[in-house]
């Protein structure tokens, strides 16, 4: 059995339907978690959906979720669905949560539940009180993503499709083949932001298209792109894995050592120390705050405006906005709110995965080892830290296996045995966990 904690959101105890340390128990392996700002999503090995969250309205909460009312509960004019409850599909293949809709990927077939909302009135485009089936034509669906505005869908031979409004200020709903395949290029991964969308070819390469206002598809001096387009600055890099925030986008390299990020940094959610966006993508090596040499990157998710990333040894670092507490870090007080410095998530025992939902972090843990993530004192950053950790050279220094407990105020956290270089003091061994 897997449970899911969440950071920084209002989950409900499933047994007892109220909030209980953020935990909900789930009865099959967990393989794939989305979020909107209302709600979350878990997809099961076995191709089960499970859905939770609070909406703003009735009509919402019944055509987000496809639910009967009588499991909902109305809280300070909220309404809440507090028990995971199965979506009624079979077979899921992926999920994907976008404000107040939900995207299925049921055997290259794509069903929308929900509504689309568009302009200042908000005003309802496209509204499925249950799973109803887009893209009626297709049948060779690999992959689907979703916009402030429309669907989008990658079939097999990478035709990409797209189901929305016509505009971002448009009723008009339309369904069209935005790219047919040309000269040899092929797509294997599709994800989006608010209103940009990233796809990663065959060959490693990462085309972009949508709205490029806030830098997000790292292309200067453009900000709109109707069709996928390669991103020059990183043309000569190889990836293997694409995330996208709001407004800001992710590539995991090849060699799993590092990620390239750009678009918007107004709460750090890049890594470097400027709340400027980037066009050009800033790479970070996990090398630089990383005490183990051997680890790779397992998984990078992005939320609404912070990043998560997983290494392959389980450890979660967090970085960006802190605003709901979604970084599960105290922040110092000259940060505020936000961070530019990845850190490292204390559990008292191992998480096993994680992910960025929009305003929060998505803990996947055994049933049998729920992770008490206790709030830390608040951290404190050695004034050489950036250019310490940012130029030391770790090559020829040995390193030695080390198993230790790590106590801040009254918590003693248990750390999984990890690699150490041999000559570091201990004040200095600590700082990477503070």
């Amino acid at each position: 059995m897997n449970c899911v904690d969440i950071i920084g959101s209002f989950i409900y105890d499933v047994q007892e339907s109220k909030v209980k340390n953020n935990v909900v128990k789930l009865h099959h392996e967990i393989v794939y978690v989305t979020s909107s700002p209302n709600g979350f999503c878990v997809l099961m090995k076995n191709g089960e959906v499970q859905s939770w969250g609070g909406m703003t309205d009735q009509s919402t909460a019944v055509f987000a979720i496809g639910r009967d009312l009588k499991t909902v509960s109305t809280v300070e004019g909220q309404f809440d669905i507090r028990e995971p409850q199965t979506i009624p599909l079979n077979n899921v293949k992926k999920v994907h949560m976008h404000f107040n809709c939900i995207v299925f990927l049921v055997q290259g077939k794509v069903f929308l539940s929900g509504t689309l909302r568009i302009g200042s009135n908000e005003d309802i485009a496209i509204q499925y009180q249950q799973p109803t089936r887009i893209f009626v034509e297709y049948d060779d669906v690999v992959d689907i993503a979703s916009t402030d505005i429309g669907v989008y869908a990658l079939t097999q031979n990478s035709s990409l499709l797209y189901f929305g409004m016509e505009a971002y200020e448009s009723l008009n709903v339309i369904t069209k083949v935005i790219w047919e395949p040309s000269e040899g290029i092929k797509f294997k991964k599709l994800v989006s932001g608010s209103l940009h969308v990233l796809l990663l070819s065959e060959e490693g390469k990462v085309y972009g298209m949508g709205r490029n206002d806030m830098d997000q598809l790292a292309i200067p001096d453009v900000d709109q792109i109707l069709t996928p387009t390669l991103i020059p600055s990183i043309k000569d890099t190889t990836f293997t894995d694409l995330a996208c925030g709001n407004y800001f986008s992710c590539a995991l390299a090849e060699d799993r050592k590092s990620i390239y990020l750009w678009g918007a940094n107004s709460f750090g959610q890049l890594g470097v120390n400027s709340c400027r966006s980037c066009v050009v993508p800033i790479q970070l090596k996990l090398g630089n705050w990383s005490l183990n040499p051997f680890a790779n990157i397992k998984r990078v998710t992005c939320g609404a405006n912070h990043t998560v990333l997983v290494t392959s040894d389980n450890q979660v670092y967090t970085w960006g906005s802190n605003v709901s507490k979604e970084l599960s870090r105290n922040l110092t007080k000259e940060e505020g709110d936000f961070t530019h410095r990845p850190g490292l998530i204390l559990q008292k025992k191992r998480i096993e995965d994680a992910w960025a939902g929009n305003t929060s972090t998505i803990i996947i843990c055994n049933s049998d080892s729920i992770p008490e993530i206790e709030e830390a004192e608040e951290e404190t950053i050695d004034s050489d830290w950036e250019q310490h950790y940012q130029e030391e050279n770790w090559e020829g220094v040995p390193f030695e296996l080390v198993s230790k407990d790590l106590k801040i105020g009254d918590h003693i956290f248990h750390l999984d045995p990890i690699l150490e270089p041999k000559n570091l003091e201990e004040e200095e061994t600590l700082l990477f966990f503070k």
